[in-house]
């Protein structure tokens, strides 16, 4: 997550406010009117303590950074005396910047954060109107918390009353407070007005912050409201300062422990699990520590009570016992101090330390192994001796049925054409569980799907991706037994161990070819040998490199790696030699093969052998071809031809060597005229689509090719909608509610499940060109629910501002694109176009 540089400057502006407070306690002469110095102590440390762990502790969420950054500006308030007293009767240029910093006003910007953190708490798709508001409040209180700041500077005392009238209404001679307070105070009702649509465990912890935060603040804001607009109200408490005080300030300092509360508990951050298991931690070592010094200590001890003795009388009576039993104490202790340490270590951090031997491990254990029962044994034993979670499920494909399954029965079957197994296997990374998120795309499942993923408690599902590109299993995981959360070393390893045991599964899938196996080979229909033509064999393809070779191979010609059969033939229809596979997604997969009757090259789309018995699946296929070959367009890719092998369907369609637009994404973006040229031509393309009736519904990088001279095509028509459809067809295609397309790359009407237009397909556009020039995608974040969260909900970073020398026109052009309300957004590609040839 990066931090903007202006919240940096603040931050380290408050920190040095509150490192000098607590210097001028412990150096300085403060006054103790009307309190003494340790109650202003105390306000530094509790909001400061809180607020480092939630900036520290937040692990990138920015509700975390934004609630923590306005308690550290609140608690530099509580320095302003302190630092004064650091510099009060010297002339030091130390005691000048004390003097400095004492008087800087760093908390005139406490509203903004305020502002900033409700904009995401609680975690709720409001609608545009709401997104307007909290946007123009961050924007009226940062603008002010700017003015306040220059209408006080540092180097004249708070009763200066030199400058103009405007200068002292906002100094805190004046009115200063009164503003803070009054651009703090609609921020609460606006967090209410968010919780409407949050469901109901995130309405409590609103209520708990709320209620904290009014029973906090609310006495000293009414106090300071009522002695800045009624002087008699002013006078009586400047009479009764000391005694107020004891009264508002617990209640000031409960509001950090308040809210920070609500922040934390039910996993909407794990700090407190981190802290708890880091200090749970550190108290174990320094214990074995302790226990290894006392030895030492007691010989020395021993020596120095018998300092005045002699060598002799040292040595006689049941001394030498006493020091050869603390020497050999002493030196156990050392010999076993680091297994001590590493088994501590290894208690609390055992995934680092388990993660390689498992890795290490696992090829030669699924060597051993035999079946599809042990195979799912051995992967949940791996996953859970480095995770410790409470429960794991591995579910395999049982093709014949059409759906996956546990062999132990632990869960119930999921059906393969079910919306969890397709968004599950159009995803290679784990996809996070977070059903109460209403931005986590599991929101949208049908009913019973998001009932089985209730039903097993699951938190992370983990695709088993085949060499196909297709689903062969699934693993779902529960909660660890620590309670904390899958880190990005967690995903990595459990991507690594998908990997292995994927291919292990597709190899006893298509060995499993007796009747009497539990899940039937799925490449039985489809791959079995006794069905093909017997002129026809299958390829091996090399699992390092994926060059494709003929089925005689013994090793891959090109790296000497391992081939394994798959399930598609050497040569197709005596037409087609394949060469490598080159892609695959969700529907297929893609390899490079060569014409041999026309000598050249041609990239062949086939259908997965899982989807080949889907209705569905082989009508969208067929479309991806009708709607692509009924478009002649230069940017277009061109469909040679469409076929069938063997009840496989396949695409051949034009190979260009330039790669695909994913591959040529890099930091810090590529040169802008190459990202207007290739942005040019992609609209030129879905110009000549949205004229013929044609939706792409699926435009990301991965499915922009370009030739050897930079020439763009279009690809991958498989989820385009047909505009003008025939009867019935659409509605059998796309079902209602269905989540169709690449999540990073869908509008935000697709993500709620709305109709796609050609405006939809603007907005992929918009994404698209952001990420070339930018270098970095305008809503990443870790988690599949925070990108639908931020597709929904938040701005992007203006491309000017996420890289310096963009063209005017081009941040224009994207930020047209890239409107939450289809309404909003530039209204076709021609439009597009014609922006972009207008400078």
């Amino acid at each position: 997550m990066k931090v903007p540089l202006a919240l940096q400057v603040l931050l380290a502006l408050a920190v040095a406010k509150l490192a000098g407070g607590i210097a001028g306690f412990l150096l300085g002469s403060p006054e103790s009117t009307p309190f003494p110095p340790w109650v202003h102590l105390a306000h530094l440390v509790v909001f400061g303590s809180v607020a480092a762990l939630l900036i520290l502790g937040g692990r990138g969420d920015l509700r975390a950074l934004h609630l923590g950054s306005s308690f550290l500006v609140f608690a530099s308030v509580f320095a302003d005396r302190l630092l004064l007293g650091l510099a009060r009767g010297a002339a030091s240029p130390a005691a000048q910047l004390a003097m400095a910093l004492g008087r800087l006003r760093v908390e005139a910007f406490y509203p903004c954060l305020v502002w900033l953190f409700f904009r995401n708490f609680p975690r709720a798709t409001i609608d545009g109107r709401g997104d307007r508001l909290s946007r123009w409040a961050v924007r009226l209180s940062g603008w002010t918390g700017a003015a306040l700041v220059a209408a006080n500077p540092p180097w004249l005392a708070p009763a200066d009353r030199s400058g103009p009238a405007w200068s002292w209404i906002l100094s805190r001679a004046g009115y200063y407070w009164i503003i803070v307070i009054l651009l703090v105070l609609p921020a609460l009702p606006f967090a209410l007005w968010r919780a409407r649509a949050a469901p109901m465990r995130e309405r409590r912890r609103v209520g708990v912050f709320v209620t904290g935060l009014v029973l906090g603040a609310a006495p000293m804001l009414v106090d300071v409201l009522l002695e800045g607009l009624i002087p008699g109200f002013r006078t009586l408490m400047e009479a009764n300062r000391r005694s107020a005080g004891f009264v508002l300030y617990p209640l000031v300092l409960s509001i950090p422990v308040t809210t920070a509360y609500a922040v934390l508990v039910h996993r909407v951050l794990d700090v407190h699990l981190i802290v708890r298991k880091a200090i749970q931690h550190a108290l174990a070592r320094s214990t074995v520590l302790v226990v290894a010094i006392v030895p030492f200590l007691g010989f020395v001890w021993y020596v120095y009570a018998h300092r005045n003795e002699t060598i002799t009388g040292l040595l006689s009576g049941g001394g030498p016992v006493v020091l050869v039993a603390l020497t050999l104490l002493a030196l156990s202790v050392l010999r076993l101090r680091r297994r001590a340490l590493t088994a501590i270590d290894r208690r609390f951090f055992r995934e680092q330390y388990d993660s390689h031997v498992i890795l290490a491990g696992l090829v030669e254990k699924v060597r051993a192994v035999t079946n599809l029962e042990q195979l799912a044994r051995l992967l949940k034993a791996e996953i859970d001796r480095a995770l410790h979670l409470e429960g794991i499920a591995v579910l395999v494909a049982d093709r014949s049925n059409d759906r996956f399954i546990s062999l132990d029965q632990q869960v119930r079957p999921l059906p393969a054409s079910s919306a969890l197994s397709v968004l599950v296997g159009g995803n290679a990374e784990p996809l996070q569980v977070e059903l109460e998120d209403p931005g986590s795309p599991l929101r949208r499942l049908p009913e019973q799907e998001r009932q089985w993923v209730a039903e097993g408690a699951f938190r992370l599902i983990v695709p088993l991706i085949g060499s196909d590109a297709s689903l062969v299993g699934l693993v779902a995981l529960c909660q660890k037994r620590s309670e904390l959360p899958f880190t990005r070393e967690d995903r990595l390893l459990l991507e690594s161990i998908a990997a292995a045991g994927a291919m292990a599964l597709e190899n006893r899938l298509i060995r499993a070819t007796t009747p009497s196996a539990e899940v039937a080979s799925d490449t039985t229909a489809s791959i079995n040998a006794a069905t093909l033509p017997g002129d026809i064999s299958l390829a091996r393809e090399c699992a390092a490199c994926h060059a494709v070779h003929p089925s005689a191979a013994g090793a891959c010609d090109a790296c000497g790696g391992a081939v394994h059969i798959v399930a598609v033939p050497y040569v197709l229809l005596s037409k087609f030699r394949l060469e490598k596979r080159i892609g695959g997604g969700g529907m297929g997969i893609v390899y490079r093969a060569r014409d041999t009757r026309l000598g050249r090259a041609v990239a062949l789309k086939f259908l997965s052998p899982e989807k080949a018995l889907h209705a569905t699946a082989r009508a969208r296929f067929l479309r991806e071809a009708q709607a692509a070959s009924a478009l002649d367009h230069p940017n277009i890719a061109a469909i040679y031809e469409i076929g069938e092998w063997n009840g496989q369907l396949f695409i051949a369609m034009a190979y260009y060597e330039g790669g695909t637009l994913k591959e040529r994404i890099r930091p810090g973006g590529m040169d802008c005229a190459e990202a207007r040229a290739i942005v040019a031509q992609i609209a030129s393309g879905l110009a000549a689509a949205h004229a013929a009736g044609i939706v792409h519904r699926d435009l990301k990088p991965a499915n922009v090719a370009l030739t050897g001279s930079g020439q763009v095509k279009v690809l991958d028509f498989g989820l385009a909608k047909l505009r003008q459809p025939d009867e019935g067809v659409e509605q059998s295609l796309t079902e209602e509610g269905a989540l169709l397309g690449t999540m990073m790359y869908m509008s935000p009407e697709q993500i709620r499940s709305k109709e796609a237009d050609p405006r939809s397909d603007l907005w992929a556009l918009g994404v698209l060109a952001y990420e070339i020039l930018a270098g970095i995608h305008p809503f990443q974040s870790g988690a599949a629910s925070d990108v639908c969260r931020r597709i929904l909900e938040d701005a992007p970073i203006p491309l000017a501002q996420a890289r310096a020398g963009i063209p005017p026109v081009l941040a224009r052009l994207v930020a047209g694109l890239l409107q939450k309300e289809p309404a909003a957004r530039i209204a076709s590609a021609e439009e597009v176009l014609r922006t972009m040839s207008a400078e």
